[in-house]
């Protein structure tokens, strides 16, 4: 039942080195992943930063007015989330249709986008 398990000389050596590339692979990669995403956390930052400020300012006229205030930001924000989900499917839509060399299917594409913001046409 107990077995001795040996190793070769060099497996050691070979262990350190794959655990140390595997180390130097992570870093490269969480590295390219910092270097996407550091612009979208600037935007984040930069949104809180104006939202803060407006509220500062409005916040200087009175309590009515910085209600109004953050309650039309939230209303804001919710109709825009809602108003992207709508149109998230036409830029790869009309992308695709562009690479195809298909431009009919882009200006349908691009009208369809068109109309779903409100143009009053169907």
């Amino acid at each position: 039942m107990n077995k001795i398990v040996e190793r070769k000389p060099g497996s050691a050596l070979r262990y350190a080195m794959t655990r140390r590339a595997a180390g130097q692979h992570l870093t490269v990669e969480l590295s390219e992943i910092v270097k996407l995403a550091w612009p979208m956390v600037l935007t984040q930052l930069a949104q809180v930063a104006m939202m803060t400020t407006d509220l500062a300012f409005i916040g200087r006229i009175g309590p009515e007015a910085l209600a109004a205030a953050a309650l039309a930001v939230t209303l804001y924000l919710v109709s825009f989330t809602f108003g992207a989900g709508l149109l998230a499917p036409i830029a790869p839509l009309a992308a695709q249709a562009y690479g195809a060399g298909n431009h009919a299917m882009v200006q349908r594409a691009l009208r369809t986008a068109h109309c779903a913001r409100g143009c009053g046409r169907r």
